[in-house]
């Protein structure tokens, strides 16, 4: 959430991209109403885990949107690698989680936006 929080201001003041942040803390229940909310108002979506992407809260995010309201979607999490040991922060940005990765990715989903 930090990074995220971090990375909506920093859009805000660089790109003029207004982006929401969701909590997202769970996938089962997911908050459906929520996560097509903020697809409606944003025109986009980036999800962010600290997990594998695969099969976890950016897949269900992509299934609740694919049936209700579809948009742009971009995934950071870890891509089917074993985990290392190390300092939270430096593992963040070693799996391509941190600000300056989570920015791009919403850019890149802004771009595709219709």
């Amino acid at each position: 959430m930090y990074n995220a929080l971090i990375a909506a201001d920093e859009l805000q003041r660089e790109d003029g991209i207004d982006a929401r942040v969701v909590n997202n803390h769970t996938v089962k229940p997911m908050d459906s109403q929520a996560i097509v909310d903020a697809a409606k108002a944003c025109g986009a979506v980036v999800t962010v885990e600290e997990h594998q992407k695969h099969a976890g809260m950016g897949s269900r995010v992509a299934e609740i949107l694919a049936q209700h309201h579809p948009v742009p979607i971009e995934f950071i999490g870890v891509e089917d690698r074993f985990g290392q040991s190390g300092d939270p922060v430096e593992l963040i940005e070693y799996y391509g989680m941190g600000t300056a990765s989570i920015k791009e990715a919403v850019r890149r989903a802004y771009a595709r936006k219709k």
